[in-house]
């Protein structure tokens, strides 16, 4: 029996812990092949050692999507390993609990750039070569509930999340 993903790659960002993780196991169990990224280097080759170890294939790779050449780099090492990506899966996120009057610059930057820069950058280079390829694929951008209305502790997560869901 064909299992519902067999013969897809999926690209899974924020993989190493949480939805992340259990996305991959998800879409792995279904028949994909994975590429699968994180921040968490150790975290991402332990989910990869225990997913290879069961027979699924899976490569996972260390990158920060703050960072414009990590996103670049994991698009094309996905499509060098396994030839095309079908699915994004845009996981990856940092969350934030802290009071609005003791935010930093610096924590706006944190979660913005990888919640919304990081977040578009690799939704654009994986649909470049989708659209290159020409057989289309799916891209689906984690939000959050908190996107749609104030968080007063969660400030900069909050707005981040609402910009996924408008960018989506």
């Amino acid at each position: 029996m064909m299992k519902r993903f067999e013969g897809k790659i999926v690209l899974i960002t924020g993989a190493a812990q949480g939805v992340g993780k259990e996305i991959v196991k998800l879409f792995v169990s279904e028949g994909a092949k994975a590429y699968i990224a994180d921040i968490n280097y150790d975290g991402i080759k332990k989910l990869e050692a225990e997913l290879v170890g069961n027979d699924f294939e899976v490569i996972a790779v260390k990158a920060d999507i703050s960072n414009f050449s990590d996103t670049r780099d994991m698009v094309d090492g996905a499509i060098r390993e396994f030839g095309k990506i079908d699915i994004l899966v845009n996981n990856a996120a940092v969350g934030m609990t802290k009071p609005m009057m003791e935010l930093e610059w610096e924590d706006w930057d944190l979660v913005l750039d990888v919640n919304v820069r990081g977040t578009f950058f690799v939704l654009q280079n994986a649909a470049r070569k989708m659209i290159e390829r020409g057989n289309g694929g799916s891209i689906v951008n984690i939000a959050s509930i908190a996107g749609e209305g104030g968080r007063p502790l969660f400030l900069p997560y909050a707005a981040s999340k609402s910009a996924v869901i408008n960018m989506t």
